[in-house]
């Protein structure tokens, strides 16, 4: 077997690579690619044989705002063997390179692990914690009329929120992601995503809707307003709103933390947040 690191560049490598995610995964990153928002962030270490990809941990190196200060956040992802090569080492040799490529080029490094891998991740030292969000009970107001759904399959409108992601700030002083590329990765590929653009202004919030509830996923803008001036517009009678990132700049009423369930979050030691609450698009 061949092992090979950072290939992008190499397309033969690249499509190998897709074939393997697809496999492992079921997820086709092609739409991802063709569209042009493929990031070189995104780093693969595989082993190869015949050309085809048998196992494979992604390093995603993310820009980000944590604590006040701009810098980059590692993430763990696209871990996976093929059947026939399983128990034999390579994704814990895999990660070992991966961690070492990383060293210092990141504030804090986290992944999202299922119950097979965690043995894994405990014996490279990683810490199991708890993830969080927050809700809120919102008053009942009027909507507001203006709110325009978004489509990734215009063009338009995919020109228009790729700008936006490129320009926007930091919805969060504790935790927020700021790499356009894997923001796209989730609008193109999360179709259960409401995307509204409010009017009068470039402003968009992600969100997801249930029963009386609404779940907000991030906010687009280059200034942050408050939950105020475009809750008006998003609702439909909603009273809870759980939101999937960090509050602090969008100053909801009386946000009460809840953990989350389900999301099996791993650390890296001296993890700089004590009740973390990873931002939605966050998750590669």
């Amino acid at each position: 077997m061949e092992t090979r690191e950072d290939y992008w560049d190499d397309p033969v490598a690249k499509a190998a690579f897709i074939r393997f995610l697809k496999h492992i995964h079921g997820l086709d990153l092609g739409l991802w690619d063709r569209l042009g928002y493929w990031d070189e962030a995104y780093t693969p270490f595989s082993f190869f044989e015949k050309g085809e990809v048998v196992a494979s941990v992604c390093l995603y190196l993310i820009r980000a705002r944590l604590q006040g200060r701009d810098g980059h956040v590692a993430q763990i992802s696209g871990v996976g063997t093929r059947s026939e090569y399983r128990r034999q080492g390579l994704s814990r040799e895999l990660t070992r390179r991966a961690l070492e490529w990383a060293a210092g080029r990141h504030e804090a490094l986290f992944l999202f692990a299922d119950e097979e891998a965690k043995p894994v991740y405990r014996r490279l030292g990683f810490e199991e914690w708890q993830d969080y969000f927050w809700s809120t009970e919102a008053e009942p107001v009027p909507p507001m009329p203006g709110a325009r759904r978004l489509d990734m399959d215009s063009v338009e409108d995919r020109r228009w929120i790729t700008a936006l992601a490129e320009r926007r700030c930091a919805p969060s002083e504790e935790f927020s992601c700021l790499q356009p590329k894997l923001l796209l990765f989730h609008l193109l590929y999360d179709r259960g995503l409401e995307i509204l653009r409010l009017p009068g202004r470039d402003c968009a919030v992600l969100l997801r809707r249930g029963e009386e509830k609404l779940q907000v996923l991030d906010f687009l803008a280059e200034e942050v307003q408050p939950f105020e001036a475009w809750f008006p517009f998003v609702t439909r009678g909603e009273r809870r709103v759980d939101f999937r990132l960090p509050v602090d700049r969008l100053k909801p009423p009386s946000p009460v933390l809840q953990p989350a369930r389900g999301n099996d979050a791993f650390v890296s030691p001296g993890f700089p947040l004590e009740r973390p609450v990873f931002p939605a698009t966050i998750f590669a």
